[in-house]
């Protein structure tokens, strides 16, 4: 596509010819002489007066007149001629700050432009920060300059820009071509939408227009700019007049600016066309909040539609909206630049073609930047050295980090849409992080009321996040129901978000607003809200979301027995979450997950310590309820004295029911090691029922039958990712079914590429290339169906040979009922197996082999020293969690199935593979940011120290190696019958002993240069805990403390027994197996240096094992 001065950004102009003026004068006086008499800008009136139009040469010569207008007003000035002395610039975006601005230049001065919309603490420390000693202002804001201290005022009126008369040589030398050059002409600031103070940004002749495109349009296309000058409408005005065009600009300060003043504006602009007194308009540049007024409106639309180019900038536009309108055939491009380095990229495209306007192409122009990849598998944009225009650099390569962060396209190469800043995102206190401003801003555009004016989501340094929602005061209104009416569109802003950046409905508080003249949140001139100071202003609110969210006052007067508490505690899960759940229904098994659980544990806290309080304040009413009730209050003395404290703070994943939440508070004693020992035999009774079908022909197979075909789960997985990379190496191998949750393919496979590239693999091929090797398939695994259509599955069962199964959830904090989902996997899986060894392909006989990824954790509490390869009976076996458990169970599961089907004579041939302790890989020691080990270690970057871990050994396998043993496990006599009865087991472990913990921190000693202190457990447990407390809330290793201080603390805690895992059928199949040799000193220094350099606060994500 043609390059066109609107779209052209300053990477593609290095392929167009420059101007060759040495300074703005210079430009307006070349510009002059070029184009003469051709329009160069106007302002449209929304007064009764005229619009106002300037040629280049009117703009050139009424610069001049304003700078000599300016010396006449203030005589002063002939003393700083030429040196670059700072003066601001404080006026409405119209005529006097544009001449001002011109005018002020040309004499030689560095002008700061303020946005009107700035405070008086802003202005004053912007001005101090620049050594400012002028400060010019219009009539309009003459009020506010006169607040600033120190400095001089100088009101300016029309009449002061227009002298006509000619000045002394000095000042007409100065003001023409030849006129000493500033270096810094001009600058702009930023809004301190995140910090609190804006930044002076200085603009260099390049950033104005020595590094702009000169591209000759005829007939000349004019740009219409609703961005104000004092931002982003100078440059509007730059990349216009450079290329000999015509630009309109919106007059501030006559009226507000609204999709019916921008229409009026256009439809001036367009009067001008007819009579050929300008240009017709044809590119359209508008801030964000702007387009979405236009949006809103049919004839905004219409006009939009009657643009060949429509930008958007300055801040993130909706996704939805920007939709809406290309739906509407509007040719929407978003233009991304900064004040720092000028117009980066734009999504300048193929508008019949290609409809993602909101994705950045960097095809062309961009060498000089890079796309630095980020933990949360975003990239952040770097500018590098030598890119046309950088008004500031942050790094000692000369580079500029942006700090903007992007995300990829999944299929389009070299497309990035805008995500997020990386510093004006909200930390959670459990160090996950998200960006406030497109919740809010979907939440705006998608609640099609009138009545909505603003969201305010905050959330820093707490558990989970709340919001405010602005409302416009109006009759008749009721808070409830208003929420009950805007919950849909929220759970729906919700279902596209993490689960961290989610809002619960008790966390929403609704604020009516009943001023229309004053804004509910102040916003900078782009139209981002100043976070600082709504925080500051809604301080108290803010709290009232997070101290009283989800208890009625009258709740704890209701409850009298444990029923009552049970729908107490029902009604709060409901509140919270807006589902209703049965009172036996397992939390996680239904879908509330940990940020739930915090909230709702925190509203039966406030629920148990508002009741307390008023049994202390009311003793007489506590007890005897309500007027005419004479049941005691279930809150009472002993009630009070036993949960006198905090609860505990994984309440609900422990108890795992509403019911056991209530016996907890209770006090009711319950065995869980008895209760679980028996489930544990229940569910293998449950989910063994494998249904056996008849031997059926199948044909219909996608694939050509000359390789092996196999099915993986777990493919994101540590294990599972290196699994992946040994499969699709193998030239025998035809294709591999990766199933994984993912709501439709595209993110299956972005998901899967990105596990790959993470540790270091080489990603996927890109969608729609002839390999299709390696299918990425959307699944339920607890659904008998795994949540594929009739066809997927068929094709799978007909053309299956092998099934490894990774996948399971890695959380040490889970019951075991709560694994239920995992187990319903298990057995799908094998019924699906079944089925594939039932069919046939054409009349070939087919043994399928399933392999089930279990864990030494479930026979690691044996009696036995030894434990052998083989089938455990025994509950107690298992190590006392719900995730040791669970493997259990699974296992029980597999060898039940692989007996079922070798008595109906179905060759489907189960393995069971327990899992050691695996650790980073041998080339890159590249492990996981969520394993316990690695966040142990991190540790030492917070508080300079490491435990003493006597009986702890690095018996650990790298990855890479345990997924080498389990492809030579599974292809070891891969068509041989096994014998009757339990199916084999395999030990993939690392079988030595050494080296010791202590050798570990030796080695770890020397690379840290004696840095690293060796503490006992108890004082690195303290050490840790007080670190996290007071600065490092959000380190991934705060969620493992419980768990460290159970293993490392507990008094009179049996030590556990030394087991020797026999490994010798592993051996005997697997060569790799036979010859693991003991972690080096050369591996660890890997891991070391991989851990520290990438586990931070920011990292987050469940544990794995």
């Amino acid at each position: 596509m043609a390059d066109n001065y609107f779209v052209c950004t300053l990477g593609q102009a290095a392929n167009h010819p420059k101007t060759k003026a040495r300074s703005i004068a210079e430009f307006l006086e070349l510009q002059a002489e070029k184009y003469g008499q051709r329009p160069a800008v106007g302002f449209p009136s929304l007064t009764e007066n005229p619009a106002y139009l300037l040629t280049f040469h009117q703009l050139n010569e009424q610069t001049k007149q304003a700078a000599r207008g300016l010396v006449r007003k203030i005589p002063k000035l002939k003393a700083s001629l030429g040196q670059g002395r700072t003066t601001a610039l404080l006026a409405h975006s119209h005529v006097v700050l544009l001449k001002s601005w011109l005018g002020l230049i040309r004499l030689g001065f560095s002008v700061l432009l303020l946005a009107p919309q700035l405070d008086k603490a802003s202005v004053q420390h912007l001005c101090r920060e620049r050594d400012v000693e002028y400060l010019f202002h219009d009539a309009y804001h003459a009020e506010k300059a006169a607040e600033v201290d120190g400095l001089i005022l100088v009101h300016l009126g029309p009449h002061d820009l227009f002298h006509g008369a000619k000045e002394n040589l000095e000042v007409e030398m100065q003001i023409g071509r030849h006129g000493r050059v500033c270096s810094i002409p001009y600058l702009h600031h930023s809004s301190g939408t995140s910090s609190g103070k804006p930044k002076a940004i200085a603009q260099t002749n390049a950033a104005a227009f020595a590094a702009l495109p000169v591209i000759d349009t005829s007939p000349g296309i004019a740009t219409f700019s609703s961005t104000p000058l004092y931002h982003g409408g100078v440059a509007d005005c730059f990349r216009a007049w450079t290329s000999g065009q015509m630009i309109w600009l919106f007059p501030g300060g006559e009226k507000p600016i609204t999709a019916q003043t921008v229409l009026v504006c256009l439809s001036i602009a367009g009067e001008a066309a007819s009579d050929e007194s300008a240009d017709p308009v044809k590119y359209f540049s508008s801030v964000p909040y702007v387009l979405r007024d236009l949006a809103a409106d049919e004839k905004g639309i219409e006009t939009l539609r009657r643009m060949d180019i429509v930008g958007v900038g300055g801040a993130a536009f909706p996704t939805i909206l920007g939709q809406k309108l290309v739906s509407e055939g509007v040719r929407l491009v978003s233009r991304y630049g900064s004040a720092e380095c000028g117009f980066l990229l734009s999504s300048y495209r193929d508008f019949e073609k290609d409809k993602d306007w909101d994705y950045l192409r960097s095809d062309t122009g961009a060498d000089r930047l890079s796309f630095e990849p980020q933990d949360n598998g975003l990239v952040e944009l770097v500018v590098k050295a030598g890119w046309p225009h950088m008004a500031k650099t942050n790094r000692a390569d000369g580079s500029y980090a942006t700090a903007d962060l992007l995300e990829k396209h999944p299929t389009i190469l070299n497309a990035w849409r805008y995500h997020s800043r990386a510093d004006a995102q909200i930390n959670l206190i459990n160090g996950k992080k998200f960006d406030p401003e497109p919740l809010e801003s979907a939440i705006v555009s998608k609640c099609e009321s009138h009545l909505i004016l603003d969201v305010l989501i905050f959330g820093d340094g707490e558990n989970y996040p709340g919001a405010l929602i602005f409302v416009r005061k109006c009759a008749n209104q009721n808070a409830e129901n208003f929420l009950d009416q805007l919950w849909p569109t929220i759970e729906e802003v919700n279902h596209h978000n993490p689960s961290h950046a989610r809002l619960s409905k008790g966390m929403i508080k609704l604020i009516f607003h009943e001023s229309e003249t004053a804004p509910a949140l102040e916003k900078s001139s782009k139209g981002t809200i100043l976070r600082g100071k709504a925080h500051q202003r809604y301080h108290g609110q803010i709290r009232q979301v997070y101290d009283g969210q989800a208890t009625d006052p009258d709740l704890g007067y209701s409850i009298h027995n444990k029923s009552d508490l049970v729908a107490a505690i029902a009604r709060l899960v409901e509140r919270t979450t807006d589902r209703s759940l049965a009172h036996d229904e397992d939390f996680f098994e239904h879908g509330i997950d940990s940020v739930a659980c915090i909230q709702i544990r925190q509203a039966i806290q406030n629920l148990i310590t508002g009741s307390q309080q008023r049994v202390k304040d009311k003793p007489q009413e506590a007890r005897s309820g309500r007027v005419g009730n004479t049941k005691s209050n279930l809150f009472g003395t002993s009630f009070s004295s036993q949960h006198a404290g905090e609860l505990p703070s994984n309440l609900l994943y422990d108890c795992g029911t509403i019911e056991a939440v209530a016996s907890f508070l209770l006090g009711e004693k319950v065995s869980v090691e008895d209760n679980d020992f028996v489930l544990m035999k229940e569910l293998v009774q449950k989910y063994s029922k494998l249904d056996v079908p008849q031997v059926i022909a199948d044909t219909s197979s996608s694939t050509t039958g000359n390789g092996l075909v196999i099915l993986l789960t777990g493919a994101t997985g540590a294990l599972g990712t290196h699994l992946l990379d040994v499969l699709r190496c193998r030239p025998d191998v035809e294709r591999i079914y990766c199933l994984l949750r993912a709501s439709d393919p595209l993110v299956a496979y972005v998901r899967v590429d990105k596990a790959l590239k993470s540790k270091a693999k080489e990603g996927l091929q890109p969608i729609g290339t002839i390999d299709k090797k390696i299918v990425c398939i959307p699944c339920n695994l607890a659904r008998a169906d795994l949540g594929m259509d009739g066809e997927m599955l068929r094709s799978i069962r007909s053309s299956v040979d092998m099934i490894i199964h990774a996948a399971w959830a890695v959380n040490f904090t889970l019951r075991l009922r709560s694994f239920e989902f995992h187990l319903a996997g298990v057995q799908n899986l094998l019924s699906l197996g079944a089925a594939a060894a039932s069919s046939a392909r054409g009349h070939q006989k087919r043994r399928i082999k399933f392999l089930f990824c279990s864990s030494i954790a479930s026979v690691s509490s044996s009696s036995s020293v030894s434990v052998a390869e083989k089938v455990s009976r025994e509950p107690p076996d298992a190590f006392h969690m719900g995730y040791s458990r669970s493997k259990w169970v699974a296992e029980a599961v597999c060898v039940n199935a692989h007996k079922a089907a070798q008595a109906a004579g179905i060759p489907l041939d189960v393995e069971i593979l327990r899992i050691g302790q695996l650790c980073g890989d041998t080339k890159n020691g590249i492990w996981n940011k969520t394993e316990a080990w690695p966040l142990l270690l991190s540790t030492f970057d917070l508080i300079g120290c490491l435990p003493d871990l006597p009986d702890e050994q690095l018996n650990w396998l790298p990855l890479n190696i345990a997924a080498n043993v389990i492809c030579e496990i599974a292809y070891n006599g891969r068509l041989a019958e096994h014998s009757p009865g339990d199916p084999p087991v395999y030990h993939i472990l690392n079988p030595h002993s050494i080296p010791s913990w202590a050798e570990m921190l030796q080695w770890l000693q020397q690379v840290e240069d004696g840095r690293l202190h060796i503490v006992e457990p108890a004082a690195w447990l303290r050490s840790l805990e007080n670190c996290l407390t007071a600065k490092y809330q959000g380190h991934p290793s705060s969620k493992l403390l419980g768990l460290w201080k159970d293993a490392y603390l507990s008094k009179g805690k049996k030590a556990d027994l030394k087991h020797r895992f026999e490994i010798k059928r592993a051996a005997n199949a697997s060569d790799t197996m036979s010859s693991v040799v003991p972690i080096s000193e050369a591996l660890v220094g890997k891991m070391w240096t991989w851990t520290r350099k990438s586990i931070r606060a920011e990292t987050s994500g469940e544990v794995e094992s």
